[in-house]
């Protein structure tokens, strides 16, 4: 699939290339491709190493999967670095409903939350999950009470919001099981 074009730095990945001769586009060639891009590197460099329909191609495939799996709060929590590309990919999925639905998920988050993986990261997602979570953070331990409730019961609300309208998209009983998205996507770049 990429033995062509892995060895020659100067050329991208492109989409164009990855589909021209695929005739099947579900989830086991959309999760072959995406993780064949994931041995490329961490996100960045996978993003410095294809086109951009391909990189929004990946992302599309990695939140719908792992939507699929455990829905957006786990994949919000399981994958922060991928939270700032998820916007445009729900845009260039032509979903402003739920790009505007994901954004008030996060509008939830305290303001200087760093969408990475660490301590205080994990802090944060326990923070809003649940009040009597203990946390370590010194910043959020300052958040009062009434405002760290006022927080949660906020981005539980956004996240009930979200979930319904991904459901009807991309639950197995949807459309092509729930890929029609990314097969529509696909096929406007062929």
């Amino acid at each position: 699939m990429f033995r062509n074009t892995r060895n020659r730095r100067n050329k991208m990945l492109t989409l164009k290339e990855l589909i021209k001769n695929q005739k099947n586009f579900n989830e086991s060639f959309f999760a072959e491709v995406s993780d064949k891009l994931w041995k490329i590197g961490e996100i960045e460099e996978i993003k410095n190493q294809t086109d951009e329909d391909l990189f929004l191609f990946h992302i599309a495939v990695n939140i719908i999967g792992n939507w699929k799996g455990d829905g957006w709060w786990e994949f919000i929590c399981n994958y922060p670095q991928l939270i700032r590309y998820v916007p445009d990919t729900l845009a260039a999925l032509k979903l402003p409903d739920m790009k505007a639905a994901f954004e008030n998920v996060i509008k939830c988050f305290p303001e200087n939350t760093v969408f990475e993986y660490s301590s205080t990261y994990v802090d944060t997602v326990n923070f809003l999950q649940n009040i009597r979570f203990k946390i370590s953070d010194t910043y959020l331990n300052s958040i009062p009470a009434d405002k760290r409730k006022e927080m949660s019961e906020a981005l539980h609300k956004s996240i009930d919001d979200l979930e319904s309208l991904t459901d009807k998209r991309w639950a197995y009983n949807a459309k092509d099981d729930g890929w029609s998205d990314v097969i529509d996507f696909i096929g406007e770049k062929k």
